[in-house]
């Protein structure tokens, strides 16, 4: 729907060449991007104290990155830092 919105109102602005059109245009555009990263916010409960820090492995599959994690959640928690694991 936004699309159809989007292709509406610059098919009416080159088509028929109202300037309010290009005004209309790039307020619409604003706003959708301003609610596109209003959604883009921190999960506040995960926080702690310290910094934040992600650890971003090939897989978690393997015995070998299973063990990486394991090794850095323990350094994390007696470093008091939070860890974010990631899989590639």
């Amino acid at each position: 729907m936004g699309t159809d919105l989007l292709f509406l109102a610059f098919h009416t602005y080159t088509s028929k060449g109202h300037k309010y059109m290009r005004t209309s245009l790039l307020l619409f555009t604003s706003l959708a991007l301003l609610a596109g990263l209003a959604g883009c916010g921190r999960n506040r409960e995960a926080e702690t104290d310290g910094p934040t820090i992600a650890l971003v492995v090939k897989t978690l599959n393997s015995p070998f990155f299973m063990d990486m994690q394991r090794g850095a959640e323990e350094s994390a928690k007696r470093l008091g830092v939070n860890l974010i694991v990631q899989a590639a």
